[in-house]
């Protein structure tokens, strides 16, 4: 029996389609343009999600493709060819390479998202917070020093002799087409001792990558409390222009406040 698929609601035979989530079925032509349904593609994560999740990952894939054209990295983590992350801080973008996962999918093409998007950040060391911060203020787990410099705190502390098979920091996001992504420094078995040259090497980009989610997160907070000032001034200044439209002030008053209200 035909269904509509819960993408783009084209008819799909029972043989065509691909079952996912709440009993529904999307076609395979939305099974490729999510990423899926290449000879090495894995089509498991779909059974997990909904119809109404795949829109929004089409939808955010969309807007990444129109980021790409205003993206010009300004600093890069990593190296040039096989970067972890790059920032476009003209811009406020930036960019996570090809191959990253993102709700179990694994990307094809980099992908692109908006300071403005990003709402919290954690560093995952063998599955465990130990560093987390966003546009909540202060990182709990570390201190920042030194501008974009290096995040310090129980991290270090920890015994040199222990083992660390993973390194990852997770980026929380407002958008469900890719609510956390992960940016990732270490995943190995059998893992590198905590005073060898390949962990601290590692851990000193995961702690440069954090200190540029702190930077990008205060400004973010500074300038919405800024346009909060601004909106409440501006509130407060109609509210003195009814008064002298009702005649319960005058001229000269109203002059007063405004400018005190501009000046605050």
């Amino acid at each position: 029996m035909a269904k509509a698929c819960a993408v783009c609601n084209v008819k799909v035979g029972w043989f065509e389609g691909f079952s996912i989530a709440n009993q529904e079925r999307i076609c395979p032509s939305c099974v490729k343009a999510v990423g899926c349904g290449g000879w090495f593609d894995s089509t498991e994560p779909l059974k997990t999600m909904s119809g109404y999740e795949l829109k929004d990952m089409l939808k955010r894939k969309e807007q990444s493709a129109k980021l790409a054209h205003s993206f010009t990295p300004t600093k890069t983590i990593g190296g040039n060819y096989d970067y972890l992350i790059r920032f476009d801080d003209i811009n406020r973008l930036m960019e996570i390479p090809k191959g990253n996962k993102s709700n179990g999918l694994k990307s094809k093409t980099p992908t692109y998202f908006d300071y403005s998007e990003i709402v919290g950040y954690e560093l995952l060391e063998n599955g465990e917070t130990v560093v987390s911060s966003g546009l909540g203020g202060a990182i709990v787990g570390g201190v920042l020093f030194g501008g974009v410099g290096a995040v310090v705190g129980a991290v270090a502390d920890k015994d040199a002799e222990t083992t660390c098979t993973s390194l990852k920091i997770k980026i929380t996001l407002k958008n469900a087409g890719a609510s956390a992504i992960y940016i990732t420094f270490i995943d190995f078995n059998y893992g590198f001792k905590k005073n060898s040259r390949e962990y601290k090497n590692k851990f000193a980009l995961a702690h440069e990558c954090l200190s540029m989610f702190q930077l990008i997160c205060e400004t973010q907070k500074s300038a919405t409390e800024s346009a909060s000032d601004s909106f409440s001034s501006a509130d407060e200044i109609l509210k003195f222009k009814d008064l002298l439209d009702k005649g319960i002030i005058n001229q000269s008053e109203f002059d007063k406040k405004k400018k005190q209200l501009l000046e605050m």
